[in-house]
């Protein structure tokens, strides 16, 4: 497996001790710019990129923790058919914008390239609720889903791999400190769970792109940004992440018992908040620095 981005990172579920420290390494991230991205090696680069930021809310290394979500309303005793997707155990619509408001809850990575390229991964979030559904697939239109677990243990049960791996940030349950990796990744255009089945805390997904599929005009577009990854602006980098995120193409279909389908299209975009928005308690004004947040919603 040719990737020179992989990486593996703990995912943990935090004590209170642990909590506070993310607190702590939070604040101080936010105390160099107005905007609480750093560069950390998060993930490993290939000899030829220059930089690999990690856009990420706590700096502790960790990667999402996966929360029992909250059932769908409806009644139960009834035999329609529903699904709602959520993502951090909330609900996506079309009129609100859901974030993450956990500190362990982020993991996502920018990398350049010596010849202007670019690669970047964020967090996959989604789970659906619902009634009567059998199975739930997932397809993306510009990028590739890159799901991470122990060998021969996938919550995929059918999908559509990617003809030649490409060179993208990716994430793993598994220790970095292991000498020999154990977990298998994949890349997929689209993928398909069981319902009572869709994920676990030894899978990891992440969404992923690189410049290097991309053709010629969407190259261009990219490079008149101009953007250094290592001397960045706040409002700069917020219109680099919606170019980079913008039409992904992100669709869930369940398919029900009774063989009827349903879809539904997630949109990703980003906003700038302040630390208190995304974390719903009081923080000091000086700690309370502008961030970036990749929301999600339906359309």
């Amino acid at each position: 497996m040719n990737n020179h981005y992989k990486s593996a990172l703990d995912k943990i579920k935090l004590k209170e001790s642990e909590k506070d420290r993310a607190k702590a390494l939070f604040y101080e991230a936010n105390k160099e710019k107005e905007t609480s991205m750093k560069v950390k090696k998060l993930f490993k680069p290939a000899v030829a990129v220059a930089a690999c930021l990690a856009l990420i809310i706590a700096t502790y290394a960790i990667v999402p923790i996966f929360q029992e979500m909250p059932e769908a309303p409806g009644d139960k005793t009834t035999t329609s058919n529903f699904f709602s997707i959520t993502a951090y155990a909330k609900e996506l619509t079309k009129t609100g914008k859901v974030f993450s408001d956990k500190y362990s809850s982020l993991s996502s990575a920018i990398c350049g390239d010596e010849k202007g390229g670019i690669a970047f991964s964020f967090d996959f979030p989604f789970k659906c609720k619902g009634q009567n559904i059998d199975t739930i697939t997932y397809s993306i239109k510009n990028g590739v889903f890159v799901i991470t677990n122990p060998k021969n243990k996938s919550v995929v049960i059918d999908g559509e791999k990617i003809t030649q791996e490409l060179n993208v940030p990716d994430s793993s349950a598994e220790s970095e400190r292991k000498e020999k990796l154990t977990y298998e990744n994949q890349q997929y255009k689209s993928f398909t769970v069981a319902y009572d089945n869709q994920i676990n805390d030894k899978t990891c997904i992440n969404i992923s792109d690189t410049s290097d599929i991309w053709n010629a005009e969407k190259k261009n577009q990219y490079r008149d940004f101009n953007y250094d990854i290592g001397n960045f602006s706040l409002q700069k980098t917020k219109k680099v992440l919606d170019f980079l995120t913008k039409d992904m193409g992100i669709t869930c279909t369940v398919t029900y018992k009774d063989g009827s389908t349903e879809t539904k299209n997630i949109v990703v975009s980003n906003e700038i908040v302040r630390p208190s928005h995304l974390l719903d308690e009081e923080i000091p004004e000086e700690k309370n620095k502008k961030t970036i947040s990749t929301c999600y919603s339906i359309e």
